[in-house]
């Protein structure tokens, strides 16, 4: 049973800044039954200046005048991307002292969060719209983010939290919605709204460092990223920080973007990743007229090849409405190798489809729908030379963020074996 009312009704707003909301829709949500209706109320419909909910054909304010759903335990994908993953729910649930696995959707489309993805925002109650607090926790009232991992880790652990979280439990619980398993939280940082990756009690390795590494190989390599930084923790570890591409300004006048994942963009169920492809991800850019992101996203494939990327599943890429209102392919994120050992696992697959070979890892099945992204050959084949060149520089990177040598040489098979291949056997 839900911790919330049984009540299937819920108002969905649109908040394009921390100020003004519009009532876009009316969600009629039965979770048990594992059914949805979506349907724009008037007033939204009839309003030239106000977006759609998402770019897809069914969601045009134009369009069919209700969406059902049954799919994802039966909510739109569009209204599941504002809610927390699974990190946010088990901070959700931890602060109630209950089990993750009894909190249920409806829990969290009324969650009192304050940083959820994208620009939508719910309300049990048409008298009452959604409240957006004033902008708080910035990264100077933070006088240790040590103190906050301390934290994280104990919600790890198994059982009820062995550290108070209080004073925290509001910070945590209202940042902690962006989505992914791994620990984070979204903290004011230089005046910008930035998401803080944090580490795991049971990393083998520093995480945020491995990432930040590739970042800036992926930027090297042409791909759009945010910007992104490394807070040191006194133990030695790292922390993450990436600038969240959904905010845009400061935090006394930030707008909030629109932000749809690539599950959603397809129409698939959490149980259908597979089913995806980044072919199919191009074709829904040129539709919407970003061809510049189609040709990306060949070089953000090509990329996550190269580095072992195995996480770069339909919810690690995302379109957003930009402020220019065109939807377009939003910056690349959660991108990470993969450990790799000579003569083990030299044959991979990438976690959706590249080719016409399905989600085989390999050089042929990546340049094999090349047209999907609005290439040619010749053209497609140069971006695989750039990105390979730019991989060329990964020990220096490592070792410019502080890595030793022997960490640098555990990852060398990541990073270099596949660029390697393709540059000798066209030297």
């Amino acid at each position: 049973m839900s911790h919330s009312d049984n009540t299937p009704l819920f108002y969905v707003y649109v908040c394009p800044d921390a100020t003004q909301r519009y009532l876009s829709g009316i969600l009629t949500y039965h979770e048990s039954a594992a059914i949805s209706t979506f349907q724009y109320v008037r007033s939204y419909r009839e309003r030239d200046d106000l977006p759609p909910i998402a770019p897809m054909p069914a969601w045009r304010k134009d369009g069919p005048p209700i969406l059902t759903q049954t799919m994802n335990r039966g909510l739109t994908g569009p209204i599941r991307d504002a809610l927390p993953d699974y990190w946010g729910t088990l901070v959700y649930a931890k602060n109630l002292g209950i089990a993750v696995e009894s909190v249920q959707f409806s829990d969290l489309l009324q969650a009192d969060v304050q940083d959820r993805p994208g620009f939508l925002a719910f309300s049990r109650d048409l008298e009452s719209a959604p409240v957006i607090p004033a902008p708080v926790n910035r990264t100077d009232d933070v006088p240790d983010l040590s103190a906050i991992v301390q934290a994280v880790e104990s919600l790890e652990q198994e059982g009820p939290s062995s550290y108070p979280l209080q004073p925290l439990a509001d910070f945590l619980v209202q940042r902690t919605s962006m989505g992914g398993a791994r620990p984070k939280l979204s903290v004011y940082h230089q005046g910008q709204m930035w998401l803080a990756k944090l580490p795991a009690y049971r990393d083998s390795y520093d995480v945020g460092l491995l990432e930040q590494a590739t970042m800036i190989l992926a930027r090297r390599a042409g791909i759009t990223t945010p910007n992104t930084e490394l807070y040191p923790l006194q133990d030695g570890r790292h922390v993450f920080l990436s600038q969240r591409f959904d905010r845009v300004g400061t935090p006394e006048n930030m707008q909030h973007l629109a932000m749809v994942s690539g599950l959603s963009l397809l129409n698939l169920d959490e149980s259908e990743n597979r089913l995806g492809s980044y072919p199919d991800l191009a074709n829904h850019l040129r539709m919407f007229g970003d061809l510049s992101g189609a040709t990306e996203l060949f070089r953000r494939m090509i990329f996550n090849w190269l580095v072992r990327n195995t996480d770069d599943h339909l919810r690690n890429h995302a379109v957003i409405l930009g402020v220019d209102g065109t939807w377009q392919l939003s910056p690349a994120y959660d991108i990470n190798p993969t450990h790799s050992r000579p003569g083990l696992h030299t044959q991979f697959d990438l976690s959706i489809a590249l080719g016409k070979e399905g989600r085989q890892a390999t050089l042929q099945n990546a340049l094999s729908m090349v047209e999907a992204f609005g290439l040619d050959r010749s053209e497609a084949t140069h971006i695989v030379h750039e990105c390979c060149e730019a991989l060329q520089g990964w020990r220096a990177v490592l070792q410019d963020l502080g890595l030793s040598q022997k960490d640098i040489n555990f990852w060398e098979h990541s990073f270099s074996d596949q660029s390697k291949n393709v540059l000798s056997s066209n030297s």
